[in-house]
């Protein structure tokens, strides 16, 4: 039987090692098992990749789960069909030594923006926190469609340019190796946020092809438990998989020691406790009802809408449907070729 094609639209310039779910399901060939062939088509941005989503230019995409609720907002067919990354992934983090200890202290700041498309969800979250994204601060983006910008707001920190960034949780690494490491600035509002990313796709696609969208998320499912089971093994297939990853001859212990801390600030916001009992891409109505309510509330959407609107359930009785010890075994086991 011919394998199925998918596209699957990733959000980013290039998948690294906070991404190794993804990639392991290639190199593995998780997505053969399913029956299916995924195109990983690497877009650049969040922006990017739910555009050409609506545009018919693929069949999935993985991103932060405000883009559902904001495209809805305007009308538009992408609905959640499952969790990517459970725990908050966003948040304002600040340099490990510095004396900010809240968000409310970063009024008047010149503040770094990874990704100008999530500006929406970091002036909700200073709303949230009494402080006017419009009059109280100064936003600098960094990371284009082609550079995730690491050395660009390393720099800003250590020089105090910026106070803080709005940053995604597989760049602490990045900034780690560039001399900065650092620490959340805590949100009570922001952070009980549930799933962080998700996976979505559109109605009609949704309609026509719900095995391979179950087929998809079960593959992915499987990458992260192994990457959960063997993070070096996950690391080190990713670098086989994306040059821009790879390590210069005399570079791996940089390469490892950036690459275990994005991997490990993800694999802890997957939220597997043990991978050989995963309840992986499971959300639930009052986790997607929180969301709108929030981006309501912080005036980022316009109208409240019903949780079926943003969100279904219908595929992810499927997504654990696979032998999660036998999995673990052989990634403990794993040695790359």
């Amino acid at each position: 039987m011919p394998l199925e094609q998918i596209t699957l639209l990733s959000p980013l310039p290039y998948l690294t090692a906070g991404f190794a779910p993804v990639v392991i399901m290639k190199e593995l060939g998780f997505d053969r098992d399913e029956n299916l062939d995924v195109e990983v088509r690497d877009m650049g941005t969040p922006g990017n990749a739910y555009r050409a989503l609506l545009d018919h230019d693929g069949d999935a995409t993985f991103i932060n789960t405000i883009f559902t609720f904001l495209t809805r907002d305007k009308g538009s067919d992408m609905r959640i069909f499952g969790a990517y990354a459970r725990y908050q992934n966003r948040s304002f983090v600040v340099a490990e030594d510095s004396p900010i200890q809240s968000i409310e202290e970063l009024k008047g700041a010149t503040l770094g923006l990874f990704s100008t498309d999530h500006e929406e969800f970091a002036e909700a979250t200073l709303r949230a926190h009494g402080i006017d994204p419009q009059r109280d601060v100064r936003f600098i983006n960094y990371r284009t469609p082609q550079s995730y910008d690491a050395d660009k707001m390393a720099q800003a920190l250590k020089s105090g340019a910026i106070k803080a960034i709005w940053l995604l949780d597989i760049t602490f690494g990045l900034l780690a190796v560039e001399g900065i490491k650092v620490r959340r600035l805590p949100s009570k509002l922001v952070d009980k946020l549930t799933p962080s990313s998700s996976v979505c796709s559109t109605d009609p696609v949704l309609a026509k092809r719900p095995h391979a969208l179950a087929g998809l998320m079960r593959a992915i499912a499987r990458g992260t438990v192994f990457a959960k089971a063997n993070p070096d093994a996950a690391i080190r297939l990713v670098w086989k998989y994306e040059p821009r990853t790879r390590p210069t001859a005399d570079g791996e212990q940089r390469a490892l020691e950036r690459d275990r801390v994005g991997l490990g600030v993800r694999l802890e916001n997957h939220g597997i406790a043990d991978p050989s009992k995963p309840q992986l891409g499971v959300i639930g109505t009052d986790e997607i009802a929180t969301w709108r309510d929030f981006l309501y509330d912080t005036k980022a959407i316009a109208n409240k809408l019903s949780v079926d609107d943003y969100f279904t359930g219908e595929l992810l009785g499927e997504v654990n449907k696979f032998d999660a010890p036998a999995l673990v075994k052989r990634a403990r086991e794993f040695q790359l070729q």
